[in-house]
């Protein structure tokens, strides 16, 4: 049986192989035309999602059979060709200019980076023409036009000198794990994408992304409040280019900003294959293929169900989303260093500091690991020193460096020409903070390093004998940068050590393991096996959509606010507002045995528009609206106010207790060990490092429990 699927596999590859390189613009011109014309389709079918959203509060959200062919085969199908549609640009643009030189994976990563500013570009400068943003058909049909320019243009470079397409060979199962990995995630986790409420994370990532959407600029304007102008930083920007391009073609909805994860997964499957096989040689590129599959459908199923602030549940939309771009971006610099092609390590540099605050960290690590394994440190002599890979070294950290200022001079300027807001959340101080206080027996944290990735990979960092030069420095960047987060005593949660859920499995594929057959049929089906215990140890407490903050919001009345566009003034007095009425305590407590939610979510769930039979149990005004007989003041802030109709419904809504959590038990952490402070004896010391340095007296503070944030 495993023979006959292996050849019909095979005659596929060779097939579609054989395919293109027969008529490759044929082929090329074929995708562009029915990627975009699904794309068109899904422009006017996928924001119907948002009206089934019922459908999750069924006994079975997750397969829905009166439904099948729209959730289950019309979005998934849909989905993918709009990120076809997005990174089509860039592909065709990097193919022209390199003549098809670049090996898959290193044509992919620049495919990316060719879109992000192509697509950008052309949304913006759309939006300047015509004087409003370029959203549904309008843009849909412009990037149409934009794969066709593409298109013509590698064709006419074509004609002049023509483009090798060797670098498709042998390179179909990358491509079928690249469309394959997203369609499954998509499948197994679609009430999630789909319906699920707003974590007060996902809500700022959407009213940043709408807000990009109606102004152009990613960055908040000078000006705009605090509460909302903290995000996006500079060094955590690069999301919103994709998730503005999905609610440009979906809408503004929940899944338009989720569907950025899907995105990244597409890219970053095909980048683990492009690193593994990078001066290494694959012999059975199905199968690792296949096990990296497995691997990184439980990655998603981690992250999916546990990387969140909140007690009760997980946003795809943030952090989850960034995460894939996070490891592709910092991955794209490890390539083209190792290449030595320093402009393209240059431009992977800025796309990895602009992918979240870890992206530097981790380029900082791997070149200080790649310096550790290409020297030889004892005994120190003449000899060995000129081991030591200097020149190297220089320019990976000059180049480290050189962003790091570029962006920080960027920074500067925008403030002080008074252009734009920038957020402090991942600024210097934050993270200096985040480091005063320091822990070494949070022993739970182990689990977020081993179970992610399938146990074999993480097992796979001590067989150092078996480790190329590459692998054993995919090795250290691991092991420090998991040991960076693990000593942090408080605000650490899972998806702090999201990329060491995927880096272990460079180093697991890359093993020189001496018996051939254990290479060929064991690894692949060990990984598997282990991906699958470790999918059953991190089963959630409940696999239920959350959607109390949804219907909790649903009775919330703003007067004569919208959505769009986006009314600054009416969200920070909602938040204000609430903050009195509906105090966010982040305390174990707090969420046990009441309900606490996040404002900023209740916030777009009040303007979404209202079912017929939806009862108002609350009523915000703007200044000077007087309050009615039958209604109860909640909370006043600057002449707005919050009444309720019915205060016996006010205070079942608060006191709302046994709310089911979709966290696992295994990822689940202590409110107090995320928004704690100061020091803690017992079974989880933390120490206040600034006690034993001369420059201030330390803090000895230790509730703060109730801040509210997340």
């Amino acid at each position: 049986m495993g023979g006959c699927v292996t050849k019909v596999w095979y005659s596929f590859s060779s097939g579609l192989t054989q395919t293109v390189r027969g008529a490759p613009f044929g082929t090329l011109a074929a995708i562009v035309v029915l990627a975009s014309a699904l794309t068109l389709l899904g422009v006017q079918s996928v924001p119907g999602l948002a009206s089934l959203h019922q459908l999750a509060d069924g006994p079975n959200p997750y397969f829905i059979p009166q439904h099948t062919a729209f959730l289950y085969v019309w979005i998934p199908l849909v989905t993918v060709a709009g990120c076809l549609a997005l990174l089509l640009p860039g592909l065709l643009i990097s193919l022209s200019l390199n003549k098809g030189k670049d090996t898959f994976g290193v044509w992919v990563l620049k495919g990316f980076a060719f879109s992000t500013l192509i697509v950008s570009l052309m949304a913006s400068g759309a939006q300047i023409v015509l004087g409003a943003p370029l959203v549904g058909s309008g843009f849909a049909i412009s990037l149409a036009v934009l794969n066709g320019l593409c298109l013509a243009f590698a064709y006419l470079r074509n004609q002049s000198a023509p483009i090798s397409w060797q670098f498709l060979a042998g390179r179909i199962p990358d491509l079928i794990l690249g469309l394959a990995a997203p369609i499954l995630i998509l499948l197994l986790f679609s009430p999630k994408f789909y319906w699920e409420d707003f974590t007060g994370d996902g809500a700022h990532l959407f009213l940043a992304t709408l807000q990009y959407v109606q102004s152009g600029s990613p960055l908040w304007p000078a000006g705009s409040p605090d509460v909302l102008s903290n995000f996006p930083t500079l060094n955590a920007v690069l999301q919103l280019f994709a998730s503005s391009w999905f609610v440009r073609l979906f809408g503004e909805t929940a899944f338009a900003i989720r569907a950025v994860f899907l995105f990244g997964t597409m890219i970053l499957a095909i980048t683990l294959m492009e690193i593994i096989r990078f001066r290494h040689q694959i012999s059975v590129p199905w199968r690792v293929a296949g096990a990296l599959g497995a691997a990184l459908l439980l990655y998603a199923y981690v992250l999916c169900f546990n990387a969140s602030y909140d007690p009760y549940f997980a946003d795809i939309g943030l952090p989850t989303s960034r995460e894939p771009a996070i490891v592709f971006t910092f991955l794209g610099f490890v390539l083209f260093g190792m290449m030595k092609r320093y402009a393209w390590m240059i431009i992977f540099a800025a796309l990895s500091y602009t992918a979240g605050p870890n992206g530097l960290i981790l380029m900082g690590l791997w070149t200080g690991s790649l310096f550790l394994v290409s020297s030889r440190l004892w005994p120190l002599n003449t000899d060995a020193l000129r081991t030591w890979p200097i020149k190297d070294t220089a320019i990976g950290l000059g180049v480290i460096g050189g962003v790091f200022i570029a962006f920080a001079i960027l920074e500067s300027l925008l403030a002080v020409f008074g252009l734009a807001n920038i957020g402090t959340e991942f600024g210097g101080s934050a993270i200096l903070q985040r480091l005063r206080y320091v822990t070494i027996d949070t022993w739970q944290r182990f689990a977020f390093l081993i179970l992610p990735s399938g146990i074999l990979p993480v097992i796979a960092l001590a067989f150092w004998a078996w480790q190329d030069r590459v692998s054993r420095a995919m090795t250290l960047t691991s092991l420090f940068y998991f040991g960076f987060f693990y000593v942090q005593g408080f605000r650490i949660l899972p998806h702090h050590f999201a990329p060491v859920m995927v880096l272990p499995l460079i180093v697991l594929w890359r093993l020189a393991i001496p018996n051939p057959q254990v290479l060929r049929n064991g690894l692949p089906a060990l990984a598997v096996f282990g991906c699958a215990v470790a999918a059953v140890i991190v089963t959630p407490q409940t696999m239920q959509v959350h959607r109390v903050g949804s219907q909790f919001g649903a009775s919330i009345q703003v007067q004569e606010v919208e959505l769009s566009p986006m009314d600054t003034e009416s969200f920070v007095a909602f938040d204000q507002l609430f903050k009195q009425a509906a105090p966010r305590r982040n305390v174990e407590s707090a969420w046990q045995k009441g309900y606490i939610g996040k404002s900023s979510a209740w916030f777009i769930h009040a303007l979404r528009p209202k079912s017929g039979n939806q009862e108002i149990t609350y009523v915000v005004r703007r200044p000077g609206v007087a309050q009615r007989d039958h209604e109860t003041l909640l909370a006043e802030w600057e002449g707005w106010t919050l009444v309720t109709v019915s205060e016996d419904q006010y205070h079942a809504d608060l006191s709302q207790s046994g709310i089911p959590s979709s966290i696992s038990p295994v990822f689940y952490v202590l409110r107090d060990t995320v928004f704690g402070k100061g020091e803690r004896g017992g079974n989880r010391r933390v120490i206040d490092v600034l006690k034993f340095l001369p420059i201030a007296e330390p803090d000895t503070d230790s509730d703060t429990a109730n801040d509210d944030a997340d």
